[in-house]
Order: structure tokens, then sequence, then C-alpha cells
């Protein structure tokens, strides 16, 4: 057995953390701090155990479709697949938020897919390299 899964797991889940620190933690936090509909007991002190956890599982799920189902092997393959992919899942639970809480207006929700598709193609493109690598 090949520990090229496991490696691609933890390079994705990487690539995710500190993307997400930067987007969340440090481009976009303003602009959804002044635009989410707060209320009292909202919010919780981050958890990075939380963070890192979620960020393995998605990484898994990429590692998962593309070395076990669908062979994908390149950066660009796996950027594109992770694309598709984050946004349809994105779209999904951001417009059940949309419609059953009012967390944030509309346009947040764009942002907010826009965003969670750009950090999952980039995680996806890494899982898909890592798989790729040593291939001839």
């Amino acid at each position: 057995m090949t520990l090229k899964p496991v490696l691609a797991v933890l390079a994705s889940a990487v690539t995710g953390f500190l993307l997400g620190w930067l987007i969340y933690g440090l481009l976009l936090a303003s602009y959804y701090e002044s635009n989410m509909t707060v209320y009292e007991g909202l919010m919780n002190e981050p958890s990075m155990w939380v963070y890192i956890i979620g960020n393995l599982a998605w990484a898994a799920l990429f590692v998962y479709i593309f070395h076990f189902l669908a062979s994908i092997t390149s950066f660009g393959k796996g950027l594109v697949a992770g694309l598709v992919i984050t946004f349809l899942v994105t779209l999904c639970f951001d417009l059940y938020f949309f419609s059953g809480m009012n967390l944030f207006p509309f346009q947040v929700m764009i942002v907010d897919i826009i965003a969670n598709t750009v950090l999952g193609a980039l995680m996806a493109g890494v899982a898909a390299l890592v798989l790729g690598t040593g291939k001839k």
C-alpha cells in the first residue's frame, strides 16, 4: 500500500487550513462581521482542532474521489473537479442556511459560495498534484 493518499490528505488539509485563515481570517473577516446577523450566543471562540478535523475531512473527500473513483492526478484536473464539487456542496448548504435562517443576506451568500469554491478548488488541486507525484 502506498502512502500517497495519506500525504495527499495532509497536504490538501494544510492548504485548506492556511488558505482558510488567509481568506476568512484576514481578507473577508471584516466583510462577514459587518454583514452577518448577530445575536447573543451565535459566535463561539474558534476551536482550532475543529478546523483541523474539518480540513482533514474535506481533503479526505477529495482524495477518496480522485484516488479511488476517478484517477485524477494532475493539479489542473483536480482544480476543476474540486471547483465543481465545492461549488455544488457550498451552493447546497448555503441555500439551505439562507432559506431557513436569518443569518446573512443574499450578497453574503454569493461571496461565501465564491470564497469556498476557490478554497476547495485549490485544496483539490493540491490533493491531485500529490496523488500524481512520481507518475510517468
